[in-house]
Formats: C-alpha cells, structure tokens, sequence
C-alpha cells in the first residue's frame, strides 16, 4: 500500500534578494550564501538562468592557541560568542584571533570535500600586519599535506585576512580523505571531536594584528568558477522549491550567461513534529 507523506508545516520565512555573479567571474568573485540555522529549504526564483548547488556545512572548527595553558589551549569557533559559521548576524565580538602567532592553528572539519572558504570579515577589524596563509588537508598517510590556494582576503598587499574574500584551492587533492583530528595532530583534549572528517589546518607566516574578527566562514564547491561551476540547472523567472540536509552549509548560484543578476529566495523554516 502506497503511504502518502505530506510536508511538515511552515513555521517561518526570511526573504532576501541574492547578487549572483557571472559564469565568467573570478574565483575570489564567486559568492556562497548560507543556509540560514534552522531553515531546512527554500523558494527561489532567479531572475536569470543559474547554475546551483549546496556546499558542505562546516562541523567542527577550532583554534589551536599554542601560547595558552596546557588544558586551555584548543577553542571551539563554533560558539555563539565565537562563532564563525554560517552566521547571518552582522557585529561578531570573537577576540579569538587577535594577535595569532605563527605557531597558532585553525581546524576546519566537513563531511565532504569542498573547493575552499568564503571569508567576510568584520571591516573594522581586519589585519594590518604583513602575513601569508598555508593551508594542509588530512592526507591517507593521517598526516597533513599542504595544498596551494589562491587567498582572495589579501585585499592589501601581502597581508592575509585584511578584507572579505574567498580562499580557494587551486586543486581539490586526489588523496583528501576523513580522519580523527586527534590522530592527526598528536595533540588531546576531551571536547575535540571523536568524528573522522575533512580536515584543513590553517596557518599563517607572521603574527596578525592586535584586533582581528571574522564574521562568518562558509565552505565552497569543489567547482570553483567558469566551465567547471557544475551543479544543477534553474531556468529564468521560474520558482524552485528547495529541502536541504543537515549537511548543507551554503547555496552557491552563478549565472549561465556572462552577466550577473539575482535571484529571490524565501527561506523556509518548518515544524519539527
């Protein structure tokens, strides 16, 4: 006997209207919108033909300070005092990374592969001091490997995290497998997660200055921009309704045609029961 399942009722809307950028646009060009807490779907109808696809929700990202007590040393970025995520609530107070030294870490664990980071910092609170980023991924050896990027937040010569942009691998490698963050680092503490996931380790060359606060960090697709932006098809002035998983940790659109142009979301919160 066929069982019929009707949609759970909807609790709440937020509406906005998204900038999508051109199929031609740069890597550090490309925008990641994210999936709002709480909101499992959306209504979107673009203004334009798009390409679209959800990015993997960030699960786990921590800060190892390595100047901290022993026992005080790893901080979970993902509070809400702390919190880099996903967030849609502009004023971030975070002092997390002020003054990060070189020996310092940033961990950040997804479910799947993923093409990089969109960064938006808080503008008032960007790096002044000359500094470049490296990032490693979790290696089938269970160590860290390094990976080239093109950092997209070097808005001012030479000095990483001094403005909004996207960090972006220039290869998704081949041997990027999950793994426990524990037995990749050699280091413990009873809160880090016991999960395997994708690893990245983030590191810096020199110390960033004494007030440095990022506003959210959201995971981008594995393909990146122009013939390899991927993902599924939206037509023109056409309304698609949208569930996403638990997973989903970003919606990154991009236009067909060589123009920008936008598209008109509701968001979608439903009833749990």
């Amino acid at each position: 006997m066929t069982k019929r399942t009707l949609d759970r009722g909807i609790l709440e809307t937020v509406g906005e209207q998204l900038a999508v950028p051109a199929s031609n646009a740069t890597a550090n060009n490309i925008t990641v919108f994210a999936t709002r807490w709480g909101f499992g779907g959306l209504v979107i109808e673009p203004a334009a033909a798009l390409r679209w696809q959800l990015t993997p929700k960030i699960h786990s990202i921590f800060l190892y300070d390595v100047s901290a007590a022993v026992g005080s040393r790893w901080k979970n970025l993902q509070g809400n005092a702390n919190g880099l995520l996903d967030r849609h609530v502009a004023g971030d107070t975070s002092t997390l990374l002020d003054s990060m030294q070189t020996g310092d870490k940033i961990y950040i664990g997804t479910q799947r592969p993923h093409g990089g980071f969109s960064v938006d910092m808080d503008a008032s609170a960007v790096n002044g001091n000359a500094s470049t980023l490296t990032l490693k991924y979790s290696k089938s050896d269970n160590t860290f490997a390094s990976q080239a990027i093109t950092d997209g937040t070097i808005t001012v010569a030479t000095k990483t995290l001094s403005g909004d942009g996207n960090i972006t691998l220039d290869a998704i490698p081949t041997d990027w497998v999950e793994d426990d963050l524990k037995v990749l680092t050699g280091l413990t503490q009873m809160d880090l997660p016991n999960r395997r996931l994708y690893w990245v380790e983030l590191s810096i060359s020199a110390a960033l200055s004494a007030d440095v606060e990022i506003e959210k960090v959201i995971s981008m697709s594995q393909r990146a921009s122009g013939a390899t932006l991927g993902g599924g098809y939206m037509k023109a002035n056409v309304e698609y309704t949208l569930n996403f998983s638990d997973d989903a940790g970003g919606l990154q659109l991009m236009a067909q045609a060589a123009s920008s142009t936008t598209a008109n979301v509701s968001w979608l919160k439903r009833d749990p029961e």
